[in-house]
Order: C-alpha cells, then structure tokens, then sequence
C-alpha cells in the first residue's frame, strides 16, 4: 500500500473530530464517510438508514478492502486535552485546564474555557495533529500487518 497524501489524512482527521466513522478503500482509494449512528438522535436513525444506505451496503459487501477510521472515544478526547493543558507553556492556563479536567464536567468546561481564551486556535491545531498521528498509525499498523 502506497503511503497515504496528506491531504487525506488531514480529511480523515476533520471527519473523525465531526462524529464521523470513515472507510477507506484499500484499491480504489475511496473514502466514505458515515455520522457514527451511536451519536444520532433516534428522530435521525430513519433518514440516516436512507441517506447511507447505499454507502453501508457498499461497506459491508467487502469490509475486509476498507480500513476503518472511527470516531474517538471519550477517553482518547480526554488524553488529547490533557496532553493539550500539559504542553501549554502560559502557566496560569495549563494550571486552569489541568484543575478543569479534575472536576465534573471535564468536556463541557474544558470547551467553555478554550472558547474563551487566547489558545482556541492553539487547541484546534494540537486537536488536529492528534487526531493525524493516530490515523498514520492507523495506516502504519496496516501496513505492517501486510508484510
């Protein structure tokens, strides 16, 4: 397998960080990106059976030629601002983030916060190459299973 663009991953990775599960074909080097249907509200789970049908009957007619890219759990969320408040070098807020995350309501406040705050755009770009690191290992893993 040919070592994946960039652009792709950077693709992937905005579509995971959105809810979405995508596929990757391993030949035809198409991706299909699906809303995870554990993150929709049951008044959507009519229209997401029609809209994506076609792209799941596609899916489960040859699994084993995609490479599956899912949506992180809350506990990979949690270690990205975790690893975010510690790599912050501004001491009052990595303090400030690394109290939030002791509380109730890590997510809610953790957000609220960065809204707030110089390090929003800081945030965005750390989340992103995050999410990245974790799709090229994905393709590594492949990769090497391959072999």
């Amino acid at each position: 397998m040919e070592k994946p663009t960039s652009a792709l991953i950077s693709e992937i990775a905005g579509e995971i960080d959105c809810g979405n599960e995508c596929y990757y074909h391993l030949t035809t080097k198409q991706l299909i990106c699906i809303p995870n249907p554990d993150l929709l509200a049951s008044a959507d789970e009519e229209f997401y059976d029609n809209f994506y049908k076609s792209d799941i009957e596609k899916i489960a007619s040859s699994r084993d030629k995609y490479l599956k890219f899912e949506v992180l759990t809350s506990h990979e969320s949690f270690k990205i601002m975790e690893e975010f408040a510690h790599s912050l070098a501004d001491l009052a807020m990595k303090n400030k983030l690394i109290q939030i995350l002791q509380q109730r309501h890590p997510f809610r406040h953790f957000k609220h916060t960065i809204d707030h705050s110089e390090f929003r755009e800081d945030w965005f770009t750390f989340k992103q190459q995050f999410i990245e690191k974790l799709i090229i290992e994905t393709f590594q893993m492949h990769t090497s299973s391959e072999e």
